[in-house]
């Protein structure tokens, strides 16, 4: 059952005009917007509150970037799938792995009712509320969702609860931009994952992902959002944290990667989906003992791919899959403190 708190306040006493999300800031089909990864050490200042002042100017931004690009449902191949969308999505330079986002949008609200990847559809039994409009300092959007999927005889269950809340207003400074007047939200999102073969669960996973979110009041889309995610089954707890700086202008004037990695990075493998064989890419920011380990849906390590001393650099390591089934599975790198994790796809 979904549940929505919606709480507004009225403070007189700031200091200047503050942001109020309206329904310009929900999507269109039509829209386009650059996604830029940055360097995350850069962001702190997490703390709420009124009249704040971020001043990101030295944050580094890399020169990598993909573009989401909003349509019509009919211009996707799935759109029968989901047929109370008005709305999809997608990665333009990662379309045919990534898959398409589907939404139902009014000008109050945007909810995400479907996914569909390369392996399945993921259908919203409960759509994912992303968005009321208005939306302002002190605004609270508490929310429940639930999907069901299916992959290899395996039933996937989802239940989620998102909470959005104004948390921040104040001043924001990017590289190379002038300071902006900005609403920043908060979003916490809880997610349990079960895994059942037939009546029988035979694996579960958690998920807690809090992510900031700047928005100025003219952008429909927001300038800068940061992601903390910590993810946790019987075995193994991952957690991550990556930054994005978005932009509606094509991009041009990104940095220069530099001669040694900032952090610790972990690239998407290629190809995605693979059979039998892909490669996988990661950087390490400093010499040290590095692991690189794969996982199957239900968090059973299937491989070791690194598991040694690095020099600091840019890495890259074959995996042939050729002893395991199809499915979907995760590869985790662990170097220099930091643990990262991504999915890839084996279709035989």
């Amino acid at each position: 059952m979904k549940k929505s708190l919606y709480i507004f306040l009225l403070l007189t006493a700031a200091a200047f005009a503050q942001v109020t999300l309206d329904s310009r800031k929900i999507p269109a089909a039509g829209d386009r917007v650059y996604i830029i990864e940055a360097d995350e050490s850069g962001v702190d200042s997490m703390a709420g509150g009124a009249n704040k002042l971020w001043d990101f100017s030295s944050l580094y931004i890399s020169d990598n970037f993909v573009t989401m690009k909003y349509v019509t449902p009919a211009e996707t191949p799935f759109s029968d799938e989901f047929p109370g969308a008005n709305l999809a999505a997608y990665t333009e330079e990662l379309a045919e792995l990534a898959g398409y986002l589907y939404y139902y949008g009014t000008t109050s609200n945007l909810d995400l009712i479907g996914i569909r990847s390369v392996l399945y559809p993921e259908r919203y039994e409960d759509a994912s509320r992303l968005l009321n409009a208005p939306f302002g300092y002190g605004s609270l959007l508490s929310d429940e969702y639930a999907t069901e999927a299916e992959l290899e005889g395996v039933t996937i269950i989802k239940r989620g609860t998102r909470t959005l809340t104004g948390d921040a207003y104040g001043t924001l400074i990017l590289p190379g931009k002038e300071p902006v007047e900005v609403l920043r939200v908060k979003s916490v999102d809880e997610v349990k994952t079960m895994y059942y073969y037939g009546e029988l669960e035979v694996g579960s996973d958690n998920l807690l992902s809090t992510s900031y979110t700047w928005y100025d009041q003219s952008g429909k889309f927001p300038l800068l959002n940061v992601i903390e995610t910590v993810s946790w089954n019987d075995e193994d707890t991952l957690t991550s944290r990556y930054a994005e700086v978005y932009t509606e202008d094509t991009p041009t004037n990104v940095k220069e990667p530099e001669l040694f990695p900032m952090k610790a990075e972990l690239r998407q493998n290629y190809p995605n989906p693979f059979n039998p064989a892909t490669e996988i890419r990661f950087s390490v920011d400093r010499p040290g003992n590095v692991s690189l380990q794969v996982y199957d849906i239900l968090g059973n390590k299937v491989a070791d791919l690194v598991n040694g001393y690095h020099e600091a650099g840019n890495h890259s390591v074959r995996f042939d899959a050729s002893g395991l089934s199809s499915g979907t599975y995760f590869y985790v790198l662990n170097a220099s403190g930091t643990v990262l994790s991504r999915k890839m796809a084996l279709l035989k």
